[in-house]
């Protein structure tokens, strides 16, 4: 399987910057003989179609409104750091459950909305991919 797309946009354009990972990807199953889900291609068709600002929604946590804005012109900002990008952490009882997970805003990792999207396509690709498992997949 080739990588997610990451989401970042230049003049309203996707710049596809994990395209040369996917290439080798191709050419191992190529070599290999094997299957292949090209979720590389079929992501940045489906995120070049929806562009930066409905892209942005497919991401962990809101963007910030310079963010937003930037998406709105057609390109995306640089990724905050994961410090900057972190929401605060919870409140946490003395005797209670104390474990934090990080929720942020980029252009790579997605939230529950683009887990729904490009889950949908991973088991669609899969499908057309490995007929054998058709049975075995769920919508």
């Amino acid at each position: 399987m080739t990588p997610l797309t990451r989401r970042d946009f230049k003049d309203g354009s996707l710049q596809n910057t994990l395209a040369e990972w996917s290439d080798e990807v191709r050419k191992v199953a190529t070599v290999m003989k094997v299957p292949l889900v090209d979720l590389n291609a079929h992501s940045a068709a489906l995120v070049q179609q929806l562009g930066a600002v409905d892209a942005a929604k497919l991401a962990m946590a809101e963007p910030l409104p310079a963010e937003l804005a930037a998406a709105q012109s057609g390109t995306t900002l640089k990724a905050r750091t994961a410090e900057e990008a972190k929401l605060p952490e919870a409140p946490a009882k003395p005797n209670g459950p104390r474990g934090q997970f990080g929720l942020k805003f980029d252009h790579t990792h997605v939230g529950a909305a683009g887990a729904q999207v490009f889950a949908r396509m991973v088991t669609q690709d899969l499908a057309a991919a490995v007929p054998a498992l058709q049975g075995q997949l769920v919508p």
